[in-house]
C-alpha cells in the first residue's frame, strides 16, 4: 500500500478478505470524501473514505440500507467502520449515465426511461425514515442561488424579498405533500451508474444518495 493512501486504511482492511488488495485512487466529488477502487484477483470494490469531523458516512449507509430493503438498487455494503470513516461497498464500474450518453446519444431515451422508472419505484414505496423537507430546508435550498450564485455573477438580492416570496410558494405545498415520498435531493445523471451498458433496459445503479 502506498504511503499516501489514508491513515487507517491498513487497520480497516487488516484481517479481512480485502486485505492485500491492488488500490488506486479515484477522481473525488465535491466534498472532503475520497474514493479508490480495490481489487483482488478477478473481484473488484469500492472504498470510500469520508473523514470525520468533516464528513460523516452514516447517513449514506442508513439511506443504503433503506434502498436495498426496499428493491432499490444502490451498492451493497461489504464492510464499513462509520466512525472512523471507512465504507467498503459493491462496485458499480466506471459507466455513469452522463459521459455514455455523451458517446451514445441514441440511448438517451432508453436509459433516462429507465431512471424515470426507478423514480416511479421510489414513489409507491411509504416514506423512508428520513427528515422532512420542511420550510427550513426548501428554504436553505433556494438560498443557495443567492449565497453561491449571485456573489460569484456580481447580482445584488433582496435577500428579505427573496425570501419572503419563496415563502409565498412552498406554504401551500407543505399542507399538500404528507405522508409524501421519498426524495433522492442529488439524482442526475453524474449520480446514476450504468450495470449493463449498451443493454436495452439495462440495470442501473444509484449512488451519492446520502442526502
Amino acid at each position: 500500500m502506498s504511503a499516501t493512501l489514508p491513515h487507517g486504511l491498513h487497520a480497516f482492511l487488516g484481517d479481512t478478505e480485502w486485505e492485500g488488495a491492488e488500490i488506486a485512487p479515484l477522481v473525488g466529488d465535491a466534498s472532503f470524501r475520497c474514493y479508490f477502487r480495490l481489487r483482488l484477483g478477478n473481484r473488484s470494490a469500492m472504498l470510500m473514505h469520508a473523514p470525520p469531523p468533516q464528513e460523516d458516512p452514516a447517513p449514506f449507509l442508513h439511506v443504503a440500507d433503506w434502498l436495498t430493503a426496499n428493491g432499490m438498487r444502490g451498492p451493497e455494503i461489504y464492510l464499513q467502520d462509520a466512525e472512523a470513516g471507512w465504507v467498503l461497498t459493491e462496485d458499480f464500474g466506471d459507466h455513469r449515465v452522463r459521459e455514455w450518453i455523451d458517446d451514445h446519444p441514441d440511448d438517451e431515451h432508453d436509459i433516462y426511461a429507465g431512471a424515470i422508472e426507478a423514480l416511479v419505484k421510489l414513489h409507491t414505496l411509504p416514506p423512508g425514515p428520513f427528515p422532512p423537507y420542511d420550510m427550513a430546508t426548501y428554504l436553505r435550498e433556494v438560498d443557495l442561488f443567492t449565497e453561491w450564485y449571485c456573489p460569484a455573477a456580481g447580482l445584488e438580492v433582496d435577500q428579505v424579498g427573496w425570501t419572503a416570496a419563496w415563502r409565498e410558494v412552498l406554504e401551500p405545498l407543505l399542507s399538500r405533500q404528507y405522508p409524501g415520498v421519498t426524495v433522492l435531493r442529488d439524482y442526475h445523471a453524474e449520480n446514476i451508474m450504468l450495470l449493463e451498458p449498451g443493454k436495452l433496459g439495462g440495470e442501473q445503479g444509484l449512488i451519492d444518495f446520502q442526502d
